[in-house]
């Protein structure tokens, strides 16, 4: 095998390596779980339209 293609098997597999730890974090934490980010963004969308429709009723006073 050539140094090039000795290098290029290796970048290969680093990626691999890297792409399978990856997916290991994502899946065994519970930060990532979609009813969390959903949860979180309902929330966050609520806040922003109290807040909206707390400065238009201020703006009127």
């Amino acid at each position: 095998m050539s140094s090039q293609g000795y290098y290029k098997k290796l970048k290969e597999l680093k990626y691999a390596e890297e792409s399978a730890l990856v997916k290991d974090m994502i899946q065994s934490n519970d930060w990532i779980n979609a009813e969390t980010i959903k949860s979180k963004s309902h929330k966050i969308v609520e806040n922003c339209r109290r807040d909206r429709n707390k400065t238009r009723l201020d703006s009127f006073s």
